[in-house]
């Protein structure tokens, strides 16, 4: 944090504590995640590939639209060219199939 890389932490605990998943603090921080997706932020998730990741990128979406003022169809197209394998790639995924 004192060099400026990291200027913020939210952390979402869906087991613990507060009960929030990380696909809903990416909507309450649409406003300050939207310029980042517009600059070179990369997007990395891990986790649940049946549901949370799913769940994810429809938040992200919905940042997209919300913040970003696309269309639905705008939204999605901006969110499958950060998923499109290649050198410009800037959406990554580390999921796995759950038992639940």
């Amino acid at each position: 944090v004192s060099d400026g890389t990291l200027a913020a932490l939210h952390v979402a605990y869906s087991r613990t504590g507060e009960r929030i998943y990380v696909q809903e603090l990416i909507k309450r921080e649409a406003k300050t995640l939207w310029p980042l997706l517009q600059g070179k932020a990369r997007v990395y998730v891990c986790g649940d590939a049946a549901r949370m990741a799913p769940d994810v990128k429809r938040a992200l979406k919905a940042v997209c639209s919300s913040a970003g003022g696309l269309t639905e169809q705008k939204a999605s197209a901006y969110i499958d060219q950060l998923c499109a394998v290649g050198p410009n790639q800037r959406y990554f995924e580390d999921v796995w199939a759950s038992g639940a």
